[in-house]
This record gives structure tokens, sequence and C-alpha cells, in this order.
């Protein structure tokens, strides 16, 4: 299975990320990007998007228990200790 550094991953997708890059995300590592909570697997990063349907943060919680390890977020969102939580 192939895996991401974090902060590779968001380079290469061109999220722009407020403030300094932590030192940590060079260690977290992703098997997956995905904006469908339904799709998170163990490992993922899920992109909450606030679309004209749905808003995807009302679902960072499912992802987060499906198993993603980053969340990639537009506004505040708590999250458990030992995930990434990506602003």
């Amino acid at each position: 299975m192939v895996e991401w550094i974090l902060r590779d991953l968001l380079a290469e997708a061109e999220v722009q990320v407020e403030g300094p890059v932590p030192p940590a995300w060079s260690r977290v590592h992703v098997r997956s990007l995905t904006v469908d909570s339904r799709k998170v697997e163990p490992g993922a990063c899920f992109v909450a998007v606030s679309g004209t349907a749905s808003d995807g943060h009302r679902f960072v919680g499912d992802a987060i228990r499906a198993g993603a390890t980053a969340v990639v977020v537009e506004r505040e969102v708590e999250v458990p200790a030992g995930v990434v939580r990506v602003r």
C-alpha cells in the first residue's frame, strides 16, 4: 500500500496552510485523500469542503470514527488527540 507524508501530500495538492507547517507533519503518514467521509479508510486524510448542497465539516466526526488520521478544514473544528487538523 502506498503512503504519503502529510506535509508532502498537502504541498502536492497545493493546500494553503495557515501559519508555519509544524515539523510533526513530516512524521504523519497518509494512505489516501478524500472529500467523501463514506470513503474514509484507516490512515486517510479527509478534506472537509463547504459545498452548495452539503458542508463537509458536518462529517469530520464520521471521518475520524472511520479512521482518518488527518482532516483539512476551512474553519475551526474539534478533533481528538492523535488526529492532525490542517487549517
